[in-house]
């Protein structure tokens, strides 16, 4: 038995032909966000997020598609009221075609997207907070795989 996921796209951008080599990868510290990192931390790297105007390789949205949207049907989008105040939005669909329709600015959906991460890593960054310990094993094990490779 397997589990398949999609590559999320890298928050920098990337080769669009190149699918594999744009993906998100932890050896780049602000191209992921990693599961244990602060709120302040994802609000940065996503604040500097490759976000076309497009779905097709937008990591802001793909983060939605396959994370934010997965574990909740609504979003709420803050912004102050002379940007059309804050916004709700029912499914990745809506939240696609709003973006999509430029009724929502990119960075917007960032912000949005930011505080929706971070509230849905809370657990395992609480987690990694209380057993530091665990978070080094796991970096042990994955600098061991590594030079397998």
């Amino acid at each position: 038995m397997a589990v398949h996921t999609p590559l999320l796209p890298g928050l920098k951008g990337g080769n669009r032909m190149d699918p594999v080599s744009a993906k998100m990868s932890k050896s780049d510290p602000d191209g992921s966000v990693l599961i244990h990192d602060a709120p302040e931390d994802i609000r940065r790297k996503l604040s500097k997020a490759y976000c076309p105007p497009e779905a097709e390789g937008n990591p802001v949205l793909a983060i939605c598609r396959y994370i934010i949207f997965q574990r909740q049907d609504v979003m709420r989008i803050e912004r102050p009221e002379r940007f059309g105040g804050n916004l709700e939005v029912k499914g990745y669909d809506e939240l696609e075609r709003t973006y999509l329709a430029g009724k929502l600015h990119p960075m917007d959906l960032k912000n949005g997207t930011a505080t929706a991460l971070a509230e849905a890593l809370a657990p395992a960054r609480e987690y990694f907070q209380k057993k530091p310990e665990n978070l080094e094993r796991m970096r042990g094990v994955l600098a061991e795989v590594k030079k397998l490779r």
